[in-house]
């Protein structure tokens, strides 16, 4: 970015993407979204129509855009492009204790009796 945000530089992030992905989803904090809705491009009523029938945020190049409250992971001055059919999804492994197993569906349950099932 030049340091600004500013509507041309909304246009290079949605070109930035190469062929075959599409800017789908413009994530950005709670300020530089002010930022966005108040450029002239974005006062477009069809727009605002948009947001008041549905909540969606649909920018001019014609992202969603997304609030991102935490600057922990995105920092405040940070603005992220994604093509969401393309995303990618972290999973992380967490230890259970010794003697529990856990399930598909999430649930765990206890190890079995040593003198086998109670009747």
């Amino acid at each position: 970015m030049s340091g600004t945000l500013d509507y041309d530089e909304m246009v290079r992030l949605w070109l930035a993407f190469p062929g075959g992905y599409r800017c789908r989803r413009i994530i950005v904090g709670d300020t530089l979204l002010r930022t966005v809705l108040n450029m002239d491009e974005f006062q477009n009523p069809a727009a605002g129509f948009s947001f008041q029938a549905s909540g969606d945020l649909v920018s001019p190049v014609g992202a969603k855009l997304l609030r991102w409250g935490s600057t922990a992971v995105l920092p405040a001055d940070y603005v992220l492009g994604v093509d969401e059919r393309f995303a990618l999804e972290q999973v992380t492994e967490h230890e259970s204790s010794p003697g529990w197993t856990g399930s598909s569906t999430g649930r765990s349950s206890p190890p079995p009796s040593p003198s086998g099932p109670a009747s």
